[in-house]
């Protein structure tokens, strides 16, 4: 089985940020940005098996999204969070399910 399709993500982030003087938290604050990547694409090929009542499928995927493109483009006091977070040319990953049919 071979499954492409696209992944859409809301162009929004927000994150707390804890301002620690001396070991202690002293403030809160907090970041957001809009834009960043909101569609990727996405592949997933696997092998799919019917036994009796039973399936299993075992399968590899691969995509171009980046989670991180958001928080880049977020600063604080002048800051970029860019320098944070690295840049990625994709995931990677394997996919596992067993299931019953009644």
């Amino acid at each position: 089985m071979a499954e492409p399709g696209m992944m859409m993500c809301i162009p929004y982030e927000r994150v707390n940020i804890d301002i620690i003087h001396e070991m202690i938290t002293t403030d809160y604050a907090d970041a957001s940005a809009n834009g960043g990547q909101w569609l990727s694409l996405d592949c997933r090929a696997g092998l799919y098996i019917n036994v009796y009542c039973c399936n299993f499928i075992i399968s590899y995927e691969i995509s171009n999204l980046d989670i991180f493109s958001r928080r880049r483009r977020m600063s604080y006091n002048g800051i970029s969070f860019d320098r944070f977070y690295d840049r990625s040319n994709g995931f990677q990953g394997v996919f596992a399910a067993i299931s019953y049919n009644f």
